[in-house]
């Protein structure tokens, strides 16, 4: 979108007059474009909408270079500037990955921080921004766009929503950044009521079986249906039954051990020269996953102790193998479940556990944390102690050095005494 010139405006409507001077207006037509040119403008942050939610974790404030607080803009606003060529703008969806790809605003990006982890890391400081968005293109856009706009499912007012969730959160770090900060009133809801048009959505293909539990977000079946073995680690692949069942796949990819994660694919090549070890799990609300965590780590550690390669695939490969091949990440590399997840996520897109397995790895997340906070306690007691036995054979040494010199002086005296005594006798 190109950049246009600003004439100067002595006084800007308010958000209701705007509203009102559009209404029965045909959205497209020649009055609609007139009137919008006599209402729009790009307007200072000093704006309408409630202050942002104020954010701290202990970390210095930045202070704002151009907006104060976000404002609001109305779904027709938003639908002006994408079809007229007004200063350019960015606009974020900050919904789950799946209602995103399920229905958005047309060449809005979506900024992955719908997620508590993801939420909290974000505003200590520990991720920026524009680390959310996937392609460098995005990044490069981000940082160039002064307007960002965004959007939720359906807040009117940021007073109605916590001051902790993902859309408060956005609007004051943009505003922090320096960013001109919008949100949708009413959000996607809003926005696609009075123009669907300008929204794109997933086509709806019927699949004759579910490839995946209900527990597991919706996914697309083609994207799942074309998936192959996808190369996580050098000695680690994560699949599907498919892949489990294509012996001269396996035998392409150099795997010589498989990770069965259910409770009924066979192990086809059991007797053929690979080695195989089966946990049987569902993927359901109710599945204890997390019960077979040790398991497979010490399987998958063998494979790599060994030199070979593992494959671990359930049905789909979408979520039980992937819980079990991010578990394995998190405590191989000792990792954050965030960072492991999105690690396995840019090797294998299509991946997405249930909420209970996602659950799970949190806990898991949480053990790994205690278990390190641990391992730091003792071995900062050994140092300690190290210290002190330092300390006391330094004491005994410098004891020793005393008792030699006492002993040299005793020496002394008694030589002097000699001495003493051969003069007297001379």
């Amino acid at each position: 979108m190109s950049a246009a010139v600003e004439a100067p405006i002595s006084r800007l409507p308010s958000l209701h007059e705007r509203q009102d001077t559009m209404t029965n207006v045909e959205f497209g037509s020649p009055a609609y474009r007139q009137c919008s040119d006599s209402f729009y403008a790009p307007r200072s942050c000093a704006g309408e909408a409630s202050q942002p939610a104020n954010f701290n974790c202990g970390q210095p404030t930045v202070e704002p270079t151009e907006c104060t607080q976000p404002m609001a803009m109305l779904p027709v606003e938003l639908a002006v500037r994408m079809t007229r060529d007004y200063v350019p703008f960015l606009v974020l969806d900050c919904r789950s990955f799946i209602a995103f790809n399920l229905c958005h605003i047309s060449e809005a990006l979506n900024i992955g921080c719908s997620d508590r982890v993801t939420r909290k890391r974000l505003h200590c400081g520990r991720v920026q921004l524009e680390d959310l968005l996937g392609s460098a293109e995005a990044k490069e856009m981000f940082r160039k766009r002064s307007d960002i706009i965004v959007y939720d499912d359906r807040t009117q007012e940021l007073t109605q929503s916590k001051a902790a969730n993902s859309l408060h959160l956005l609007l004051s770090l943009l505003c922090r950044q320096g960013k001109r900060a919008y949100f949708v009133k009413g959000g996607l809801n809003e926005f696609q009521s009075q123009f669907d048009s300008l929204c794109s959505k997933a086509e709806a293909t019927p699949a004759p079986a579910m490839l995946y539990s209900p527990t597991t977000p919706y996914l697309c079946d083609s994207l799942i249906d074309s998936a192959t073995a996808s190369q996580v680690l050098p000695f680690l692949y994560l699949g599907n039954e498919r892949d489990a069942a294509n012996r001269e796949r396996l035998e392409s990819l150099g795997v010589t051990h498989v990770l069965n994660v259910t409770s009924h694919i066979p192990l086809h090549f059991e007797q053929e020269g690979f080695t195989y070890k089966r946990l049987p799990a569902s993927d359901s609300g109710s599945q204890n996953l997390k019960q077979y965590f040790d398991d497979a780590f010490h399987f998958i550690d063998e494979v790599r102790r060994e030199g070979g390669r593992v494959l671990v695939h359930c049905r789909a490969g979408v979520s039980r193998s992937a819980t079990i091949t991010i578990a394995y990440m998190m405590r191989h590399l000792a990792k954050s479940m965030a960072d492991m997840y999105a690690l396995v996520k840019s090797k294998r897109s299509i991946i997405s556990p249930n909420f209970n397995f996602m659950g799970q790895l949190l806990e898991l997340e949480q053990t790994i944390r205690q278990e390190q906070q641990t391992v730091a306690r003792e071995e900062q007691m050994c140092s300690h102690e190290e210290e002190m036995a330092t300390q006391e054979e330094q004491a005994v040494t410098l004891q020793e050095r005393h008792v030699t010199l006492d002993r040299q002086s005793v020496t002394l005296e008694d030589q002097t005494a000699t001495s003493e005594q051969q003069m007297d006798t001379q």
